[in-house]
């Protein structure tokens, strides 16, 4: 089922939207306050994703200067409550296909129906059907001997009468008996079509999620349908990784949610340390980039295939690298997934053999910034002495060191330290060496000129 057009009446700032076509991508251009996010607001409550949301409010939505008259009509039963959002969608094939299965060919009139919503906050569909259609294709499927009696029906109930005494009618029998005192058009909606309505989102501003969750209490407040707007974030990242709450506990697959967080983090140091750059007038990473986080090495053979046959499309990898990871890394380009020029690690501009998107600053650095971010949680400061690990990659150092001196709070995440940069970075800008800038700067020049 897909939008085709919409229109809202009488909503906060919007007393007559007029019809609004829907394409595969529609924009509202329009002054400050002529009506742009409540438009959106009215469509998005005639079906939220968020239960919660869904009820419109005629005291906080209705035009502020008729607000008053409008409830006094309300209350004295002068007016019922008037329709605030009507959308028009049409319905996919497999959904037409669903309706004829149970009530003929003949039945829908339209490939298109509606869905309206008011102050009342009760939702009318609209479906344009031809009810003495699905008697005769019900009929059809009756012995012979009470076809002729049968098809002289108008309605459900009208066919049921006829046929419920019929041990040969039983199939039959039971759907009217679902149907009741209904319609088919009702039948066909509320248990065929409704589910298929699209789900609307509406956003102003990015949730930002916590550094630490209990998981339990994260559990208890979606099965209470109290989640906070900090717990939004969280949740799509579960979902991107294709995890549940109920598999987060289980150590197996907690990894998979741990490389999609840690490709989460790398994305803001990226952002921070380009804009840095740029302000400094130096090579930042070319806005034509997009940025995807793909979960680490073994995941970007996947995330390549799923994109490489976008037309036009230019891909190129800015990955960590491990000994473990140096074969697969090398089969992306030796079994021509990419280019070898389009494969690029950290370790290219740490010069080590094994380095993660935290080697790119120095240790002293990316040590201040952990302990800035921990401070309420560790004993005393961490110093790089500290830091007993051989290990060249200063993440595996910290992780050994936190083993050996738990947080009093929750564990040590790569995506913390990444938060705290990307919101600390004007008062931290002065403290970046020029080596690290030097490493950012040499790392976004070979990525721009792949373009």
């Amino acid at each position: 089922m897909k939008l085709e057009s919409f229109q809202v009446d009488n909503f906060q700032s919007v007393l007559n939207s007029g019809s609004i076509k829907v394409e595969d991508t529609t924009c509202l251009v329009g002054k400050n306050e002529a009506g742009k996010t409540a438009i959106l607001k009215a469509l998005y409550k005639l079906n939220p994703i968020r239960e919660e949301d869904a009820k419109f409010n005629h005291i906080d939505d209705y035009p502020r200067m008729d607000v008053g008259d409008y409830e006094d009509d309300i209350e004295s039963g002068k007016k019922k409550h008037v329709q605030v959002i009507k959308a028009y969608f049409k319905l996919d094939q497999s959904e037409i296909e669903e309706v004829e299965k149970v009530f003929g060919n003949n039945f829908l009139k339209s490939k298109t129906c509606s869905l309206a919503k008011g102050y009342d906050n009760q939702s009318r569909y609209g479906l344009s059907v031809n009810e003495e259609e699905a008697v005769k294709f019900l009929c059809g499927q009756l012995p012979e001997n009470l076809q002729k009696k049968a098809c002289s029906a108008k309605t459900p109930k009208e066919l049921l009468n006829f046929v419920e005494s019929d041990t040969n009618a039983a199939e039959i029998t039971a759907l009217l008996k679902r149907i009741g005192d209904q319609s088919f058009s009702h039948y066909a909606w509320n248990h065929i079509l409704d589910k298929h309505v699209p789900q609307f989102l509406y956003f102003d501003e990015y949730y930002q999620m916590q550094g630490c969750e209990n998981i339990q209490q994260l559990k208890a407040r979606q099965s209470n349908n109290t989640l906070k707007p900090s717990d939004q974030p969280l949740l799509g990242l579960i979902d991107l990784a294709r995890l549940n709450l109920d598999q987060i506990t289980n150590p197996k697959r907690t990894q998979d949610l741990k490389n999609k967080l840690e490709g989460a983090s790398d994305i803001l140091y990226i952002q921070a340390m380009s804009s840095l750059l740029e302000r400094e007038e130096r090579e930042g990473l070319s806005p034509k980039w997009t940025l995807t986080p793909t979960g680490g090495a073994s995941k970007v053979s996947t995330m390549v295939r799923l994109l490489v046959g976008q037309k036009g499309m230019n891909l190129a990898t800015l990955i960590d690298i491990q000994k473990r990871d140096q074969r697969i890394i090398e089969d992306i380009y030796k079994n021509k997934i990419l280019q070898k020029s389009n494969v690029i690690t950290f370790a290219d501009f740490t010069k080590k053999n094994e380095s993660d998107i935290e080697d790119m600053f120095d240790i002293t650095f990316y040590i201040q910034i952990v302990n800035e971010e921990y401070k309420k949680s560790l004993k005393k400061p961490i110093s790089a002495s500290a830091l007993r690990s051989k290990s060249p990659r200063i993440i595996v150092r910290l992780e050994n060191y936190f083993e050996k001196n738990p947080l009093s709070q929750g564990q040590f995440s790569h995506y913390r330290p990444a938060r705290y940069f990307h919101e600390k970075l004007e008062s931290l800008a002065n403290k970046i060496s020029n080596n690290t800038k030097k490493r950012f700067e040499e790392a976004f020049s070979a990525l721009n000129k792949l373009i």
